[in-house]
């Protein structure tokens, strides 16, 4: 039997954050994004971009924008971390 193993990995460089301005609480977006029937989780945001941390309700938000890819949403202490790498 064969059997293909392929891990590939990706490297990201988020260049800026809202960090310390939450750009909103997780509850609100998520209410928001269902009403336009484009659901978070189906979507990719339910979880912080880097650590892959669940968000829940009352989690604060902020935004992250990576190089060459989408605006992600980050937990505070990787939103933190990034502002931390700028200084």
């Amino acid at each position: 039997m064969l059997q293909v193993k392929r891990v590939s990995v990706k490297t990201y460089k988020i260049i800026k954050t809202t960090y310390p301005t939450p750009f909103s609480k997780y509850g609100d977006m998520d209410d928001r994004a269902k009403e336009l029937g484009r659901p978070l989780d189906k979507r990719g945001f339910s979880k912080c971009f880097a650590c892959k941390r669940e968000f829940s309700r009352e989690d604060d938000c902020f935004l992250g924008i990576v190089l060459n890819h989408k605006n992600v949403f980050l937990c505070e202490e990787c939103a933190k971390k990034v502002v931390d790498d700028e200084q």
